[in-house]
């Protein structure tokens, strides 16, 4: 598998050419995740990886990174790979990070690990029915396609009609 300080300069320098440096976020322009997190795959002959660019761009700028520890982000941008907006933390720092900014809802019916509220899912039930496609779902809700479909399959969010 290659390791982040083994990849060529040639892939290094189309990782910095897939930026938009232009806002103090600096954008990902490329592929990726299902989650809306930017993801970038290195091929050197058989062997491949798939790197978040949040953790690559944290890597070239700043050096080693813990595989225990998550790349977080200060703006909260998933597409953000501004090394001054990154920072290094656990999963439970993370997840701290998230409800003190009010972006984990905690409702009694609602499901924690996400950012939709019960209204969301009722109106993402609807458009289900309706027949618009669950791509679309997820980007109208800024959600993976993957949480759409728990939903249309009655795997999450049950108890919501």
């Amino acid at each position: 598998m290659i390791a982040y300080d083994k990849i060529p300069e040639k892939y290094i320098k189309l990782f910095f050419e897939k930026i938009d440096k232009s806002q103090e976020c600096w954008l990902w322009t490329a592929s990726t995740t299902d989650d809306g997190y930017g993801k970038y795959t290195v091929r050197l002959g058989k062997e491949s990886r798939t790197f978040r660019s949040t953790r690559l761009s944290f890597f070239l700028n700043y050096g080693y990174i813990d595989d225990t520890l998550l790349v977080c982000h200060t703006c909260d941008n998933p597409l953000c790979v501004n090394p001054k907006h990154l920072f290094l933390g656990t999963v439970k720092e993370n997840n701290m990070d998230c409800i003190t900014k009010g972006r984990q809802r905690h409702a009694k019916w609602e499901n924690k690990s996400t950012l939709l509220k019960n209204d969301d899912v009722i109106e993402i039930k609807k458009l289900i029915k309706s027949g618009v496609s669950q791509i679309d779902i997820a980007k109208m809700f800024n959600v993976g396609k993957n949480c759409i479909w728990f939903i249309a399959n009655g795997i999450t969010w049950k108890g919501i009609e």
